[in-house]
């Protein structure tokens, strides 16, 4: 006779937990008790029967289906275990599809194909002073992710065909050379995320759209045993059970809440996101999870993302309305950045005629 298992479910609100409610279940299901998550506002409202009922079962569950979802998915694909990505958006790649697609990449293959031969090593001097100023906190874990980029563009390239642009095109007119685009420039993510995805999708890797995590699944050991989704458009539930759970949902720059608690100095301050609005990190400090750099949101930019973008590859100015140069034009983030740390309305970015015909 199979022993019967006894699930807890981290995550769900208040509003939902009822009291804390247990529900005794049959074999195959679970004893399930509701914990709310510290200081989360939102409230997951799941009309039907909280008990956990398992509908299916894959070795890793990767929530988002972002760059960093679809590049997690990689190894476990190749490695030919079952994976699933899901995302919230009804589109498949998540914020990362409209992005402005600049990565920052040093040493590749790929770019010493086209005569750059800088190593990630030789440019992470000068790539941390930029990640300093910007406050980032982790330059170790960022440096981690910078000198392991090589390989990683370079697989894309190799395994799943992803297209690029060549850098020739904007290095020689005075560009970065320590930046790689999409195929067709700025925000073709296209033409890097579906080669991905269909890379993926060969080797076995499910993909399902408008599913939100709202709460992880433990075992009676406390041992994280899947992911309780529940679908934007109708509140259906499903309880996926996973070996593995890989949360890779984003920021929180869209959650008014948590700017209000962690970064209320840009509590009225716009944003060009759209959904990361910081679930996962909650539901990840409700099992152990500890946060680290909540008090730096999500970097600003203009209305047009693109032409924040415009100096990294071609000659270009940024000048307020008094016609003064206040801002470096080789980081996206730097004028909207000073802007509102110098209370600037409106910036214009000036460039030349060879931008306008490249790009």
């Amino acid at each position: 006779m199979e022993r019967r298992a006894f699930f807890k479910l981290i995550g769900i609100s208040a509003a939902v937990a009822a009291g804390g409610t247990a529900y005794a279940c049959s074999s195959g299901h679970g004893m399930l008790s509701l914990v709310p998550t510290a200081e989360d506002s939102s409230a997951y409202r799941i009309a039907n029967d909280p008990q956990v009922s398992f509908s299916s079962e894959v070795d890793v569950l990767i929530v988002g289906s972002g760059i960093a979802g679809l590049s997690a998915a990689m190894a476990p694909a190749e490695a030919g275990h079952s994976v699933m990505v899901v995302d919230k958006l009804d589109l498949l790649g998540g914020e990362s599809f409209s992005s402005n697609g600049i990565m920052r990449v040093s040493g590749s293959a790929f770019q010493k194909a086209a005569g750059i031969d800088t190593t990630a090593i030789e440019a992470w001097d000068a790539r941390k002073q930029e990640l300093a100023d910007e406050g980032v906190p982790d330059i170790e874990f960022a440096k981690r992710l910078f000198v392991t980029a090589p390989d990683w563009i370079d697989h894309l390239v190799d395994t799943y065909q992803v297209e690029l642009a060549d850098p020739r095109a904007y290095v020689k007119g005075g560009g970065l050379s320590t930046v790689l685009l999409p195929k067709n420039g700025l925000g073709d993510m296209e033409s890097f995320m579906v080669p991905l995805r269909n890379g993926l999708a060969n080797k076995g890797v499910a993909f399902s759209t408008g599913l939100q995590a709202v709460a992880f699944i433990q075992d009676g050991g406390g041992a994280i045993c899947g992911m309780r989704l529940l679908a934007v458009k109708n509140q259906a539930v499903s309880d996926i059970r996973a070996k593995r759970v890989v949360v890779a949902t984003g920021g929180f720059a869209s959650s008014q809440p948590l700017i209000h608690a962690y970064v209320p100095n840009q509590e009225q301050v716009a944003s060009y996101t759209f959904a990361s609005m910081g679930e996962g990190q909650m539901l990840c400090s409700g099992v152990g999870g500890k946060l680290a750099g909540m008090d730096k949101a999500g970097p600003l930019t203009g209305r047009v993302p693109q032409s924040c973008a415009w100096g990294m590859f071609a000659p270009a100015v940024i000048v307020d309305l008094a016609g003064k140069r206040f801002a470096r034009e080789d980081d996206v983030n730097a004028a909207a950045d000073a802007c509102h740390a110098d209370d600037r309305g409106h910036w214009w970015t000036i460039f030349d005629k060879q931008l306008i015909e490249s790009s």
